[in-house]
């Protein structure tokens, strides 16, 4: 067995993994996210405030911050003011830009599996650059994720759970 670090780190990737694309108790995002055309991204519902092109561009803009602060790039104090949801909430996305910001998010989850991976171990065990900071990720991405998979339920394009509804 490897040392503590080592089993923080594997637990880290594994979860990151069922939450990008394994389904255990959800969906996983890269899922959720299928199938979506620009106009569906689009969409808000009645009453609503964000679209799902909305959520997408705030999960990749933290993603994208936390893999910076994981790979030391950056400081772990959030930026201010955070640029973290479009100037045009709701705002209709052409195809491009759709496929765009999906590939960003896609690409963000995927270096954040990487940044994880590589972190040395003074800052994977880091309480505001490492693991805590990664688990707080996860946390906001999943919220997030289940206002998707409502969005899409309410579109008509509902995921099936992988353990029923």
């Amino acid at each position: 067995m490897g040392s503590d670090t080592d089993v923080l780190r594997e637990t880290l990737l594994d979860h990151l993994k069922v939450m990008h694309r394994r389904a255990s108790f959800q969906v996983g995002v890269v899922a959720l996210l299928e199938g979506l055309t620009g106009d569906d991204a689009g969409w808000v519902p009645p009453g609503g405030v964000h679209s799902i092109r909305d959520l997408v561009y705030h999960m990749r803009y933290w993603t994208s911050w936390v893999v910076d602060v994981v790979s030391g790039r950056c400081s772990p104090l959030p930026p201010q003011p955070a640029r973290d949801w479009p100037d045009m909430l709701g705002s209709d996305a052409d195809e491009v830009e759709w496929e765009s910001l999906l590939g960003g998010l896609l690409s963000a989850l995927s270096e954040l599996e990487e940044a994880v991976e590589r972190a040395p171990e003074d800052r994977l065990c880091s309480p505001d650059r490492g693991a805590a900071l990664v688990l707080a990720l996860t946390a906001h991405n999943l919220y997030h994720a289940g206002q998707v998979a409502m969005i899409r339920r309410l579109l008509g394009k509902a995921v099936q759970y992988p353990h029923g509804d």
